[in-house]
């Protein structure tokens, strides 16, 4: 059980992951009275050498990005109405006064592209300065909890900084201020929280690298427990090749069975099982569903924690085998997925006893979709905390690139809704019973929520 956390926590919602890389490291630590919230320039060594782009130039970009997003994107204006963007695009622009780097460009548009409140907007450096530029990263894989910010992992192999301490600072930068300024460029749907945590704790090292630069070493500040000294630790970075941005787990999908319980967990960790793999995904459902019959198991537990989306025809399989009829999948019907705007037809052995769905703020996309059908037809109960999307959500992602600095700005060209009525856009699923995680759980390896899905099976609910 403890691997299969293991596995989820550090599979990613919908870009970026990390997984280990060794590097020798030595880090220094030192006692300390209290955290400085200051907010220096933190300029890299690095940065100091990188070409900046003339008034002019950025002035062209800048007015390319804003036709995109104004004349490409289905709905700007879902989430930002018209004049608040005017006023933010011409405040924003203004600010081009001399020439910039290539990183305080990214921070004048990042903001603006996240006003959109499409979790699908995104914009990326280009590829040769990520290779040069940007070819180490930050090395601890965050935990948030409580708008807390824990080490959940440190990446370097000779560490000494103690596993679960909370962060205080980076780099003399209050972590609470680098959070709500990476929050503030990350895009959501909707603006959704939960989403953004979710992005911060999977991708921590991308949206940092984006906005603060890449030192060759990072100073920590950290205590181990809330009522502990204050320390400090100097922490290199990590190369690049030690982070792994493929979004691919080697297990995404897994069953367990638990007979005394008459219950069995099926982890649907992605979606993301396009074309010929759909057929790797027809068949774990298919065999999940053919066992759960054989051995007449009442209870079913689906666990989409970690499942930032991916492939409708995934997704709509695996509701044919949950949905009590004949329901669509789709509201209209959208291109290559037109047939699941109609009632998709039900399986051989559909599942007719007790469901349970575990959701966290990285359930995107194609599984907002999912999730809301589910809650719309009331056919199981949710656990955990409110999903990442809803029920409808913009795709077809197209990318542009600026054609002075060569960033890319990715935008959806459609949207997509769920057969359901009566959701909000700015909200995602909301569990039937919220369970968080707690910092003493994490420490122990204890899975809260499934806990609390089993006390729920065990009492009979």
């Amino acid at each position: 059980m403890k691997n299969k956390k293991r596995r989820r926590i550090l599979r990613k919602t919908i870009f970026v992951c990390v997984i280990i890389f060794s590097v020798t490291s030595v880090q220094s630590e030192t006692f300390i009275t209290k955290s400085s919230q200051t907010h220096p320039d933190n300029t890299s060594r690095i940065e100091m050498q990188e070409e900046k782009y003339s008034v002019e130039a950025l002035q062209e970009d800048f007015l390319q990005f804003r036709k995109h997003i104004e004349e490409v994107h289905p709905i700007p204006y879902e989430f930002t109405s018209k004049e608040s963007f005017d006023r933010a695009f011409q405040t924003r622009y203004e600010k081009i006064r001399k020439p910039m780097s290539l990183r305080d460009f990214y921070n004048l548009l990042a903001p603006l592209k996240a006003k959109i409140g499409c979790g699908h907007a995104h914009l990326d450096y280009p590829a040769e300065y990520r290779r040069t530029v940007q070819n180490h990263k930050f090395p601890l894989i965050l935990k948030v909890l409580d708008d807390k910010c824990y080490i959940e992992r440190d990446l370097n192999a000779n560490s000494t900084l103690p596993l679960y301490s909370e962060i205080l600072s980076i780099d003399e930068i209050g972590i609470e201020s680098i959070m709500d300024t990476l929050r503030s460029e990350i895009s959501a749907d909707g603006h959704n929280r939960h989403f953004k945590t979710s992005a911060l704790e999977t991708c921590f090292q991308y949206y940092y690298a984006n906005h603060y630069g890449v030192p060759e070493e990072f100073r920590i500040e950290y205590r181990r427990n809330e009522n502990g000294d204050i320390r400090e630790a100097v922490v290199p970075a990590i190369p690049c090749t030690g982070i792994n941005y493929s979004n691919k787990e080697p297990k995404d999908l897994d069953m367990q069975v638990f007979p005394e319980k008459n219950t069995a967990l099926l982890t649907i960790g992605s979606f993301n099982y396009y074309e010929e793999k759909n057929k790797i995904f027809f068949a774990f459902v298919d065999e999940a569903f053919s066992r759960i019959d054989e051995e007449n198991i009442g209870n079913v537990i689906i666990d989409l924690r970690g499942n930032g989306g991916g492939d409708p025809f995934c997704a709509s399989y695996l509701w044919s085998y949950i949905e009590s009829e004949p329901y669509p999948y789709f509201s209209k019907p959208y291109g290559k997925y037109a047939e699941l705007s109609k009632p998709i037809k039900l399986a051989d052995n559909p599942f007719t006893g007790k469901l349970y769905f575990l959701t966290d703020g990285s359930n995107f996309s194609t599984t907002g979709h999912f999730c809301s059908l589910v809650k719309y037809h009331d056919l199981g109960t949710f656990i955990g905390i409110e999903t990442g999307s809803t029920y409808t959500c913009n795709a077809a992602v197209r990318v542009f690139p600026l054609k002075n600095t060569g960033i890319g700005l990715k935008i959806a060209t459609g949207s997509y809704a769920a057969a359901v009525k009566g959701f909000p856009k700015d909200r995602g699923i909301i569990p039937h019973h919220v369970v968080e995680t707690k910092i003493e759980d994490l420490k122990i390896g204890k899975d809260t929520v499934l806990d609390h899905a089993l006390k729920l099976i065990e009492n009979g609910n």
